[in-house]
């Protein structure tokens, strides 16, 4: 019998990061990753963006289970909000699952998880359901990507991967797995998209060494400083084997740091040699030349700590010397190129040697136009479908398959949306109308516990982070029908031409006019609220230009 199957996502498609892909054979969910994106400039306040699960809440009876590709927040950080709401088995390797423990510490979530630790490459039975994996190369270590077997064929999703075949064994890409699992008859393969319009493979454009091997060798004078995404263990992996050819000591720079080397451990080529281990209470005690210095860090948060250290305010003994290197290893995303660039200009005020490695010459570790159609040419799928990625690269990535000659075209390739179905039953294949898709959206973390959808939350903080905040403060007698204090106008943040006391003046006696006709008739506190934002707001536009956020503050005294 013929399964039909659903291919869906719930984020990750034309953005960057919060990665659900569902996938829905008959009533069995599997869900493939599950992340979180960080907020930009649009997000004030907001700690973690991730997908609305609405559609996993509605079923969560069928769900089989959360297969983690890898350890990065963007797979795996909506984690401990879903498995609250949505119990299920979670399927990932040891190094993954110490980075959910991490984040799932990192949010306070106390929440126990059904941890079915697997191998990169294996195989496993879920739900009845046989399921491959195949080791890939990311720079997180024992990545995979997964196949689920149907009676249609294999559904591939290869998370995020290269074509290398001369990495540490913890971050190899398994060719042969790969050819075993092609063998059969592949029902749809789904890609990432992040380089899709880069010609050529990424390796070897990816590793760091060639980079910095001669400021190792001939170039540093004192010790040497590298800054390293927390994310990008392979990296890592790339400078503890440097420090050990050239006899420097690694020493880490903070208590994140040294916490990420002993999370880290357990893997091979992450794993620094007792002799090569420097902790910094015996900084002074060892030669300049012989040192190493690592900082280590999530994102801005990264350039923040590099930012201090320039300006001096180093939260450990460690402070710059004139004989210092300070490799920034760390290209930024676009989300703080302004941080980036500030805190750059603050490194080499302090007059040190300072090297920065472009994005550009330096790659993150995603697959370039040849890696994904090496891909292709394997699985020879049936139907392709892009993913992850702007809506651009995933045209770009549709548009390489096409090009191939692999019976691949515009009715077996399927460029998705979030919540945009592809209905695979039998013989055929197709995208379901706009009006059976599944509902999307996202969901705002606020806080460690809290989450909200509330566009009127976003609305509120971008008024606060642009244009200020107007507090108006008053006491009325209801039962007298009467202000009983002149109203206080508090301004913060609000910046204009006119006096400022003029402005309160203005808002104080259209505030007094607001509450005399509220009060002649039954009062209610909160038509009252609603009342005076919407006329200050309008008073405020046509007398300072902006549209300061207006808090109502009434307290009845009957």
């Amino acid at each position: 019998m013929t399964e039909h199957v659903h291919i869906f996502a719930l984020g990750g498609l034309d953005e960057d990061g919060k990665n659900l892909t569902v996938v829905q054979i008959d009533d069995d969910i599997f869900v493939l990753d599950a992340g979180v994106k960080y907020p930009d400039k649009s997000t004030p306040g907001i700690d973690y963006i991730m997908a609305d699960y609405a559609y996993l809440k509605e079923h969560k009876s069928q769900i089989k289970a959360y297969i983690i590709t890898h350890g990065h927040d963007d797979q795996l950080g909506a984690l401990p909000y879903l498995v609250k709401d949505c119990p299920a088995p979670i399927y990932c390797t040891d190094v993954t699952r110490i980075f959910i423990e991490s984040f799932m510490n990192h949010v306070n979530s106390k929440i126990n998880l059904d941890f079915h630790i697997v191998n990169p490459t294996g195989v496993e039975k879920i739900g009845g359901r046989t399921v491959h994996f195949f080791a890939t190369c990311h720079n997180m270590p024992r990545s995979f990507g997964v196949a689920i077997e149907t009676s249609g064929g294999n559904i591939v999703y290869t998370g995020d991967f290269i074509v290398e075949n001369n990495s540490f064994k913890n971050f190899s890409y398994d060719s042969n797995a790969v050819g075993r699992i092609a063998e059969k008859q592949t029902l749809v393969l789904m890609s990432e998209s992040t380089f899709a319009t880069r010609a050529g493979y990424t390796t070897p454009n990816h590793r760091l060494t060639p980079h910095i091997q001669n400021i190792f060798e001939n170039e540093a004078k004192g010790r040497i400083f590298i800054s390293l995404f927390s994310t990008n263990a392979f990296a890592l992996a790339e400078i503890i084997k440097l420090a050990v050819s050239y006899n420097r000591k690694i020493c880490a720079y903070d208590k994140e740091t040294l916490y990420l080397f002993d999370r880290l451990k357990i893997v091979e080529e992450c794993a620094i040699p007792r002799n090569n281990f420097l902790d910094y209470e015996d900084i002074n005690r060892v030669k300049d030349t012989d040192i190493l210095v690592v900082m280590m860090g999530f994102g801005g948060a990264l350039y923040r700590k590099m930012n201090k250290f320039a300006k001096g305010h180093s939260a450990t003994r460690i402070q710059f010397k004139p004989t210092d290197t300070f490799i920034v290893a760390a290209p930024p995303s676009s989300h703080f190129e302004v941080l980036s660039a500030q805190t750059l200009d603050n490194l080499f005020r302090t007059g040190i040697n300072v090297i920065s490695i472009s994005k550009k010459a330096y790659l993150s570790m995603h697959p370039s136009e040849e890696d994904l159609k090496s891909m292709i040419s394997l699985f020879r799928p049936k139907y392709y479908v892009p993913i992850k990625g702007s809506y651009r690269l995933m045209i770009a990535n549709a548009m390489n398959a096409f090009n191939m000659g692999v019976n691949l075209s515009h009715n077996n390739i399927f460029v998705l949306e979030n919540g945009l179905v592809l209905d695979i039953n039998g013989e055929a294949a197709r995208l379901l109308p706009g009006s059976q898709s599944v509902t999307t959206g996202t969901i705002l973390i606020d806080g460690m516990n809290q989450t909200s959808s509330s566009n009127a939350v976003l609305s509120e903080r971008l008024k606060l982070g642009e244009d200020g905040v107007v507090v108006v403060s008053v006491a009325i007698n209801t039962a007298q029908h009467k202000m009983v204090s002149q109203p206080v106008v508090d301004l913060f943040g609000v910046t204009c031409l006119k006096d400022p006391k003029t402005v309160s003046r203005v808002v104080s006696a259209e505030l007094t006019t607001i509450l005399n006709e509220l009060l002649l008739g039954n009062f209610n506190k909160y038509t009252a609220e609603s009342t005076i934002i919407e006329r200050l707001n309008k008073l405020l536009k046509r007398e300072i230009g902006k549209e300061p956020l207006v808090m109502p503050i009434i307290t009845n005294v009957a």
